[in-house]
């Protein structure tokens, strides 16, 4: 999934997540995973625990992505320089690489794991740096089967993330609505970028106009 904060891809995933084969859960397919993960599934207070076991096993999918994609470090390291609290920005991006290692693991052929905030996403913040295209990008990340571009103007965006609970994305907080909509409009057509490069792959790409 990739789009604009606020275009809608939570949503659209939400609707998408009875599909058979289909995950979008992470805790809860990592806890299937585990021996008695049915029976974890129904305990109070389970998801604490979860959220333990992966922290103690996630060293090893990072390792083990990093084997497969050291080109990641290339691109982290750009990324976090504009960033105050660097610390946070490395573990999540980490943290994604460790949750794409699980799944590719662990899924069958016949199973598709949809990420929604997922290393893409983020890397929209690496293309307005120079030297930085889609193309080499997508050289240092592993390739999806299939991009599912989820889109909307900045200002319907805007309009969205002010009326949520949670407020605005952490990237437009502080700016005013004109500063706010013109991030999103380049999160717009850099997202774009990654849509073209993905066809001129053979990737599948399905574009969702959620206006």
């Amino acid at each position: 999934m990739i789009g604009p904060s606020g275009a809608g891809k939570t949503t659209y995933v939400k609707n998408m997540s009875d599909s058979p084969g289909m995950y979008t859960e992470r805790l809860d397919t990592f806890t299937r995973s585990l021996p008695g993960g049915s029976l974890l599934q129904n305990m109070p207070l389970n998801r604490p625990f979860v959220r333990r076991m992966f922290s103690y096993v996630r060293p090893r999918y990072e390792r083990k992505f990093i084997s497969r994609f050291p080109g990641l470090l290339e691109t982290t390291a750009p990324i976090i320089r504009n960033y105050e609290d660097k610390t946070s920005v490395l573990n999540f991006i980490l943290r994604e690489a460790a949750w794409f290692e699980f799944f590719s693991e662990h899924l069958t052929s016949d199973e598709t794991y949809v990420i929604d905030d997922g290393l893409y996403q983020f890397h929209l913040r690496l293309l307005p740096i120079d030297g930085w295209t889609a193309e080499n990008i997508m050289d240092r990340l592993p390739e999806p089967d299939k991009f599912i571009f989820v889109d909307a103007p900045g200002e319907v965006c805007l309009e969205r993330q002010e009326s949520r609970s949670r407020g605005r994305a952490s990237k437009l907080e502080g700016l005013s609505p004109a500063e706010a909509i013109n991030e999103l409009e380049t999160m717009r057509s850099d997202s774009e970028k990654f849509i073209t490069e993905a066809r001129n792959r053979g990737i599948e790409v399905e574009i969702v106009d959620s206006t």
